[in-house]
């Protein structure tokens, strides 16, 4: 049950983490380029229980920061593909 515990406090400190390393970036990249983000909100709370659920492969996303920038630019294309 111990592991439980430590495994949860992991995940969810690599999700807080994970937006302020990663998500908030993409999210202020899109703002400097002038175009609003609908429903911020949801997008925040997505994020969160989406990288709860797969922390062990978000974490050296978080901590190394070449690979934090290639996620970044990867997530900034998926979710604003260019028109």
């Amino acid at each position: 049950m111990i592991i439980l515990y430590f495994y949860l406090l992991f995940a969810t400190t690599t999700a807080i983490t994970a937006i302020y390393e990663i998500l908030m970036p993409v999210l202020k990249r899109r703002f400097t380029e002038g175009f609003p983000v609908e429903n911020i909100i949801a997008t925040y709370i997505a994020f969160f229980f989406l990288t709860v659920l797969i922390a062990p492969m978000i974490f050296f996303s978080c901590i190394i920061p070449s690979m934090g920038e290639r996620f970044r630019n990867s997530l900034y294309d998926g979710l604003f593909p260019k028109e």
